[in-house]
């Protein structure tokens, strides 16, 4: 080894521990300062630097024990129905991620001329995620917005949805969701889901209902 790879080393642990510092999900910025962290143990006990060394150490087995915390910490998930015109609550939840939304959701809108339904996914204590139908003839159920606070986009809200907390809407004679999907973060997230590309529906996705598979 030579000092050049020691900084290199040493520049890599600070790169990713600034990294986990930006992240909003517990679990990936755990991962992430562990990772930085081990780096920088290596880096201190390379050059000799073990106050560094040991600090990094000490880091390393904090990230591994709230990882494992998480890990088996039971989360309870609850689909409630909201109503969505005459909820003063979803009106504020949607005009605060407004521009988070529209991202994600360019097309989205809740016109006076069409009827819907809607769930809060609550996660714990705390509002996750909304999801919110179009109410159409056929046996297709419209999604037009399945957005997840920014602190809770790790599928788990989702996976809840699609396995039983969709239960709690008026699904009778439907047999597949349908969503839009244009931004591509959106549609890898709908891949996961095992949504396929709708056949007769350009930048549309489709899911047979009832079908447990996330």
């Amino acid at each position: 080894m030579n000092v050049t790879l020691y900084e290199f080393i040493g520049y890599t642990a600070t790169l990713i521990v600034a990294v986990s510092l930006m992240m909003r999900r517990i679990r990936q910025l755990r991962i992430y300062n562990l990772i930085g962290s081990a780096l920088f143990s290596i880096y201190g006990a390379l050059i000799g630097a073990w106050p560094v060394a040991v600090l990094n150490g000490f880091i390393v087995l904090i990230n591994i024990r709230e990882l494992i915390s998480l890990s088996r910490r039971d989360i309870v998930f609850k689909a409630h129905t909201i109503d969505v015109k005459n909820s003063w609550y979803l009106e504020y939840y949607l005009n605060f991620f407004r521009e988070d939304i529209q991202q994600i959701f360019p097309d989205f809108a809740i016109l006076e001329n069409e009827d819907y339904e809607s769930v809060i996914i609550m996660r714990d204590v705390l509002p996750a995620s909304i999801v919110i139908l179009r109410k159409t003839d056929g046996p297709e159920a419209e999604i037009i917005l399945d957005y997840a606070h920014p602190e809770f986009r790790d599928m788990q809200n989702a996976r809840y949805f699609f396995r039983k907390g969709c239960d709690s809407l008026n699904l009778e004679g439907k047999k597949y969701f349908v969503t839009p999907g244009m931004e591509k973060q959106h549609i890898r997230f709908l891949k996961k889901m095992h949504f396929k590309p709708h056949p007769h529906r350009m930048n549309w996705y489709i899911k047979k209902i009832g079908v447990k598979d996330v």
